[in-house]
């Protein structure tokens, strides 16, 4: 082969070797780039997973805690329902209960009575129930004697009645009759006879 050859020889192979060189280059340079934005998106994912876990986990602390709110505001909830349904059980009973009726009474009584200011009531009679479209009533009839304060008095703990709070039976006066044949007891005349009818009032 002559000199001529060997150096076109030599120049396409020199050629090819740039030619490859570059061809490597290019691909070190892309494999670099697609590397590099690779391993960016696994730090965003890897930082979005992280922050994920910890959005989760805020998420069930809440969860837990709204939960254990839900459950004492409902425990809270059920113990004034339940408080609730005994008041109005107390001052609208779902039965007659003649026995807390005429406890209540004699609560009053006890109540109102003193040595200077008397206050006696010497019977309860009750009468047949009376049936309303909502309601029942029970109607009482009571014999008092009183003096004219204590029975005023008295008057406000019937108009009074029906509160949630003190528990009384819900009563209303439909009647009240003056005994002026027997109006003093022991020749004290400040001590006045009544007759007084009396409804109270329960659940259908």
């Amino acid at each position: 082969m002559s000199d001529a050859s060997k150096n076109i020889a030599r120049s396409i192979i020199k050629r090819k070797v740039r030619t490859y060189l570059l061809l490597i280059l290019l691909v070190l340079v892309a494999a670099g780039t697609y590397s590099y934005l690779k391993f960016n998106e696994y730090i965003h994912v890897k930082d979005g997973i992280a922050s994920t876990a910890n959005s989760l986990n805020s998420l069930g602390t809440v969860i837990v805690e709204e939960k254990s709110d839900y459950q004492n505001t409902k425990d809270d909830f059920n113990n004034l329902s339940k408080n609730i349904q005994s008041s109005i059980e107390d001052v609208f009973p779902s039965i007659d209960d003649y026995t807390n009726l005429t406890r209540q009474i004699d609560l009053i009584e006890s109540d109102l009575v003193t040595t200077n200011n008397p206050f006696e009531i010497s019977s309860i009679t009750y009468q047949d129930q009376i049936e309303e479209d909502n309601y029942k009533i029970l109607p009482v009839k009571l014999s008092i004697s009183s003096s004219a304060n204590n029975f005023t008095k008295f008057l406000h703990h019937i108009e009074n009645s029906g509160n949630l709070e003190s528990g009384v039976r819900l009563m209303d006066v439909s009647s009240i009759k003056l005994n002026f044949e027997d109006s003093s007891r022991a020749g004290d005349s400040s001590i006045i006879n009544f007759n007084v009818q009396i409804n109270a009032y329960f659940q259908k």
